[in-house]
């Protein structure tokens, strides 16, 4: 099989993968709560993908990933589209520049992903609006999630990785 006919069956699969993590995100079909940590699979989604493909494909998933992520808010949002499209973007670039495509640097990046996009939403709607933030919005939420999003990063990995090989 030629090289474009693959890249693009690895785009459709990507896509329909996407499309299958957000509606089990958001439509409750599948809860994987622990306590009060529940998993965001798109952002280690996103970043495996980066990891794999580059900056600017990684920013592209990222940006449809938070454009879905926003079409679930209520409010007119553009959060989390921009801050998944930063993290496809920083992601494919650390991945591209500076890291080994390994496990170990999926994990980080995860980590780090995880980390800033749990911890833009806490400045954004809680800071700015003048919500106070206790200790156990950290002890029960913010610090579970961080590392219950990022363990989901090792599947995703393998399977990019194999996608990344076809």
């Amino acid at each position: 099989m030629r090289k474009t006919n693959r890249q693009v069956i690895s785009y459709i699969v990507n896509a329909v993968i996407l499309l299958l993590l957000f509606i089990l995100r958001y439509t409750g079909l599948a809860t994987l709560t622990i306590g009060q940590a529940s998993p965001i699979t798109l952002i280690p989604f996103v970043a495996a993908f980066a990891l794999f493909y580059g900056e600017l494909k990684g920013a592209a998933l990222g940006f449809a990933a938070g454009a879905l992520m926003d079409s679930c808010v209520t409010t007119s949002s553009f959060f989390n589209t921009l801050i998944m499209l930063f993290i496809g973007l920083v992601c494919g670039i650390l991945a591209n520049y500076y890291l080994n495509k390994n496990i170990k640097a999926a994990i980080c990046l995860s980590l780090g992903a995880s980390f800033f996009y749990l911890f833009a939403r806490l400045i954004i709607f809680y800071s700015f609006r003048g919500i106070s933030v206790d200790a156990e919005y950290y002890g029960y939420y913010f610090i579970p999630t961080v590392f219950y999003t990022a363990i989901f990063i090792i599947p995703f990995y393998f399977l990019e990785k194999k996608l990344r090989e076809i």
